[in-house]
């Protein structure tokens, strides 16, 4: 929009080389709530004195900044120790020309710390132009070594467009040196029968960026259980990175569900920075099989019944048994048809 002066000017005629003065025109800047770009063009014409028109024309851009403009910064604490303290600041700042209601800031925690205190990490604020006002400061305790980037802040509003506007931080890094010890029990299987035997593998890792002796025993078993053979204890120096572990085996002998009780490492490093660690806890069943035994059916066998085409082994046997007794009885009719036939013959021969 047209501020002061005029768009089109008539100038005097002029000679080669000649030039004319400066013509000044103003604007109205707008306020864009988003950046915005404009392009302004200049164009003159001319006729020379056989009344041919001249033209020529040159543009330049302009960058318009918006009318709001929040500015998060987000400080924290470089480097620190496993056993130090961590802290972190967040401000915003409305850098406008306009005041600017019902901003939410939200901010999250990096990974691999934890809250000392508890801390609100969403707040709405209204801003004045050019205001400033500290939004967030805590600490941080460590709970694991690495380095560590922060997640951005972000401020953001619904603007008279019905639009919303969302402006983030910078992201600082965390760095956290020292050991870090991480136990883990495994179980060469979970499910196993009374009086089968389960072997334990114990494992300690530094995932940490610094050395420690590092101590870890076993000294609890399950309820029921019995240790058959291994190691129950490994003591040594556990350089970054490193892991090392010991087996044992052990018998079940109760059915049931068991927890296996945890190994723990308690360790130093050359910072006398110290500590105390416990594993998982896996679980083992003990189970009985189930019985699989014959269930067939055998009580017809003495009932007696026949059916056709099919003989039992009772039938058989009372066949053969049968069969003994007439091959027995058959000699006895023999001799007495023979004593018969003897004596009709001694008849004979008496009568002559």
């Amino acid at each position: 929009e047209l501020a002061d002066r005029k768009l089109t000017y008539e100038i005097d005629p002029l000679k080669k080389g000649g030039a004319s003065e400066p013509m000044t025109v103003k604007f109205k800047v707008p306020q864009p709530w988003e950046e915005t770009t404009m392009d302004l063009k200049a164009i003159v014409k001319a006729k020379d004195i056989n009344n041919d028109l001249y033209e020529n024309s040159e543009s330049k851009s302009i960058t318009i900044e918006p009318k709001v403009e929040l500015i998060l910064t987000k400080s924290m604490t470089k480097e620190i120790y496993m056993d130090q303290t961590a802290h972190v600041l967040v401000y915003v700042r409305n850098s406008g020309i306009c005041d600017i209601n019902s901003v939410t800031i939200r901010n999250s925690i990096v990974e691999g710390v934890e809250l000392r205190d508890s801390v609100t990490l969403e707040k709405t604020i209204s801003l004045a132009p050019g205001e400033t006002k500290e939004m967030f400061a805590y600490s941080l305790k460590p709970i694991q070594a690495g380095t560590f980037t922060a997640p951005e802040s972000t401020a953001s509003f619904i603007a008279s467009n019905d639009k919303e506007y969302t402006f983030e931080s910078d992201q600082p890094t965390l760095t956290i040196n020292g050991p870090e010890i991480v136990l883990a029990q495994t179980l060469d299987r979970s499910n196993i029968r009374p009086g089968e035997e389960v072997k334990v593998t114990v494992t300690a890792k530094n995932k940490g960026n610094r050395d420690a002796s590092t101590r870890v025993t076993s000294t609890q078993f399950p309820e029921g259980a019995t240790f058959i053979s291994g190691d129950t204890s490994l003591d040594e120096v556990l350089t970054a990175g490193q892991s090392s572990s010991y087996t044992y085996i052990s018998r079940m002998d109760e059915p049931g569900t068991f927890k296996l009780p945890p190994a723990t490492a308690t360790f130093i490093d050359m910072e006398d920075f110290k500590g105390e660690k416990i594993s998982n806890m896996p679980v083992i069943t003990v189970e009985i099989p189930p019985e699989t035994g014959d269930n067939e059916d055998t009580s017809g066998a003495d009932s007696g019944l026949e059916i056709p085409g099919i003989t039992s082994g009772n039938n058989n046997e009372n066949a053969q048994t049968a069969d003994e007794n007439e091959e027995k009885v058959q000699p006895g009719f023999g001799s007495l048809f023979a004593i018969v036939a003897i004596a009709g013959v001694y008849l004979l021969r008496r009568r002559n």
